[in-house]
């Protein structure tokens, strides 16, 4: 038998074992991943690229419409939209605070 090869998470081994036969038995049952309906994950840094997307595209004017995105969603009433919408608006601030002056 050859040496194993990883190939990303998969690890291949050249030559199968001869004391186990392969194909035998129930496929293996992959865990299924729960997400509530309607709901957009939030992964590690959105908040970060989200706020650097409008910095970039609307420069210093960003943090005046990320505060009125904050006005309109907070009329509108879904907290979690609201408590997104304040973390972007806090982090567009810093990110035009540190914006050099032209």
């Amino acid at each position: 038998m050859g040496p194993p090869l990883e190939l990303g998470r998969r690890i291949f081994v050249a030559d199968p074992p001869a004391d186990k036969p392969q194909g035998e038995g129930p496929p293996a049952e992959k865990p299924k991943r729960e997400e509530p309906q309607g709901e957009q994950p939030q992964g590690k840094g959105e908040i970060m690229r989200n706020a650097q997307l409008l910095v970039t595209s609307k420069g210093a004017g960003a943090a005046k419409y990320a505060k009125d995105m904050l006005e309109s969603v907070r009329k509108a009433g879904d907290e979690r939209d609201i408590a997104f919408w304040e973390k972007i608006a806090a982090q567009v601030e810093l990110l035009v605070y540190q914006l050099p002056e032209d």
